[in-house]
């Protein structure tokens, strides 16, 4: 049996808690949203609009970049954690 330690039980806990209350504070969000624009008049019928514009408008091709740094950055985050616990690329050539 693995022995976990008092902050690897705080950190399990913390990350459920924090975890769960950001799905309840999303959901909530987004059902007010859908609320507020199913009104019936024509501000909300322009945001209505407005939103759906700039859904279509929107395009993969100008997040691609953020997304490959945001990929790039969190490989070089593995590697490093991978290396700072001595598990990773400098322990197996035995240079530790």
């Amino acid at each position: 049996m693995v022995a976990a330690s008092l902050f690897d039980v705080y950190r399990w806990c913390l990350a459920i808690v924090v975890g769960t209350y950001a799905t309840i504070r999303l959901i909530s969000f987004v059902f007010y949203w859908r609320v507020a624009l199913d009104r019936p008049g024509r501000s909300e019928a322009l945001a209505r609009r407005y939103l759906m514009s700039l859904l279509v408008r929107s395009r993969f091709r100008r997040f691609f970049f953020d997304f490959l740094q945001i990929g790039v950055l969190a490989a070089v985050l593995v590697y490093l954690l991978l290396m700072h616990h001595g598990d990773g690329v400098g322990a197996a050539h035995g240079s530790s």
